[in-house]
């Protein structure tokens, strides 16, 4: 997102949280170790500064229970309205799908098993979580309950998951064979650029 707004001469403010959870302007959650005086910062800083337009994302997969998903987006799409009406745009962005194996150490898991079975086969055996359920149950949200708020959701699954078989591609042919996984839930540089026209047309053209 940061190259593409040097770009097209736009200015972007990222303003994360380091995983520990999405609300974004609540009274807290004792299950993370976090900041409640930082919701506050950020939407002190939307009020000051009135941005054009909003991207919201964030790995409700892991962080959050399936049942308590829709509420904690209601919260955050209430608090940024609330902080800047005048928004011309939300734009809610779907998670890459998480892969079904436990490495924390996966490039060297991947590399491993390269080596060991001279093939890339295993990899056709990384199912994905459940993500699409999440991203389903958000996209009814928005449009049940956001759609004449300027909010919209846009998926992103299709970029890493295959159409034929339903498991998701590891490995990028545009990539010249290198993984498009740094770990189960984080994208390398070239796994993000698959996103790269995606994000260009939803954030800074359409």
């Amino acid at each position: 997102i940061a190259e593409i707004a040097l770009e097209m001469n736009k200015t972007v403010v990222f303003m994360g949280q380091d995983g520990y959870g999405a609300y974004f302007g609540s009274l807290g959650d004792p299950t993370f170790n976090r900041d409640p005086n930082f919701d506050k910062v950020r939407l002190d800083f939307l009020r000051e500064k009135l941005p054009k337009s909003i991207l919201v994302t964030d790995n409700f997969e892991s962080h959050f229970k399936f049942d308590d998903r829709e509420d904690i987006m209601r919260e955050i799409l209430d608090s940024i309205l609330e902080a800047s009406p005048d928004l011309e745009r939300i734009s809610v962005f779907g998670h890459a799908p998480h892969i079904s194996i436990d490495h924390v150490d996966f490039r060297n898991y991947v590399a491993k098993r390269i080596v060991q079975d001279g093939n890339y086969n295993f990899l056709t055996t990384m199912k994905k979580f459940k993500t699409l359920q999440y991203e389903k149950l958000i996209e009814e949200l928005i449009v049940r309950e956001y759609k004449e708020k300027k909010v919209k959701f846009f998926p992103t699954e299709q970029f890493y998951i295959s159409p034929t078989t339903g498991l998701i591609q590891l490995v990028g042919r545009e990539a010249k064979g290198r993984l498009l996984y740094l770990d189960p839930g984080h994208l390398t540089y070239d796994g993000a650029n698959r996103l790269r026209d995606y994000l260009k047309q939803k954030l800074f053209v359409g």
